[in-house]
């Protein structure tokens, strides 16, 4: 599949771990409403999405803005999740841990500036500077499932980019200057 072209130089790897590293993302639905948060940060904010991995208890990805600055979309991205997810915990996704998720991630998870709680732990943003830590990011990105044992090769697990029939595969762009 062709990747659009970004024309911004400026790319972040951004790791999200959930609160308490609780496996969140087991379920279809949880990755379904990941999935398309991305989406939305993507097509609604300018975010642009060249790598991302999605694991039962973090994500991580790299992207950079086409417009706007990425570190407020990613604000964004962590205030609706955070608050979509609590309601399928709660109200909606019948999962029988529930009352457990619900418990951890009011207690690991940090205040938002509405005084919800997030599902997210601090959240880091490192600036991609060269080649070499581009390439770094990437590599090490696509080792998270296989380090995890959930696959032998990085194409192999469905939730990464390295899967060419991953869920998010017509939303990656691959910059025209590599970083």
């Amino acid at each position: 599949m062709m990747r659009h072209k970004q024309r911004r130089k400026e790319f972040y790897y951004i790791d999200m771990p959930v609160a308490g590293w609780i496996d969140l993302f087991v379920r279809d639905p949880y990755l379904f409403k990941i999935s398309e948060s991305l989406k939305w940060c993507c097509e609604k904010k300018g975010m642009r999405l060249a790598e991302f991995v999605i694991l039962p208890n973090r994500i991580a990805f790299i992207a950079g803005a086409a417009w706007g600055a990425l570190p407020h979309t990613i604000a964004l991205f962590e205030n609706f999740t955070s608050k979509a997810m609590m309601a399928m915990v709660r109200n909606g996704f019948k999962d029988p841990r529930k009352k457990w998720l619900t418990e951890t991630i009011l207690k690991y998870g940090h205040d938002l500036p509405d005084g919800s709680r997030s599902i997210w732990q601090k959240y880091h943003l490192q600036p991609i500077l060269s080649i070499d830590t581009g390439e770094q990011k990437i590599s090490s990105l696509y080792q998270l499932p296989v380090e995890s044992g959930f696959v032998l090769k990085a194409e192999d697990y469905k939730y990464c980019s390295a899967n060419r029939f991953n869920p998010l595969a017509g939303w990656l762009i691959e910059p025209t200057d590599r970083w």
